[in-house]
């Protein structure tokens, strides 16, 4: 995974993928939450993020998201599904995405563990 690099008028920033917990699209412009809990907020769309993201471990469990599965402690489907991220941040899954979210989560969480033990 490599870094994502976001050129702005005033700054360029260069972030570790593997820092992001999640992105959300707010009126017009993105907030990328860090694994730190630092937060920026970029006049970009979701979908030029999403582009420059391009790696499997990112997914959109909602219209409005994009989450780094690295980065996922849970998931909770009743009353509301949600997913809970490392930093306990709450996510929302739509209903039209969550089998899908819910198979790439049982697909890949074995695979990130057991390289987190190498």
């Amino acid at each position: 995974m490599r870094n994502l690099i976001i050129n702005t008028s005033k700054y360029c920033h260069i972030i570790s993928k593997e820092d992001i917990v999640f992105c959300k699209s707010e009126n017009g412009s993105v907030r990328i939450v860090l694994h730190d809990n630092k937060v920026l907020n970029l006049r970009m769309s979701l979908i030029e993020i999403s582009s420059k993201l391009n790696e499997p471990c990112f997914i959109s469990p909602h219209r409005s998201f994009i989450i780094n599965m690295k980065q996922i402690k849970s998931l909770h489907t009743h009353p509301k599904s949600y997913i809970e991220t490392s930093g306990d941040f709450i996510v929302p899954v739509s209903r039209s995405r969550l089998k899908h979210v819910r198979r790439l989560i049982d697909s890949t969480q074995g695979a990130y563990s057991a390289m987190s033990k190498v």
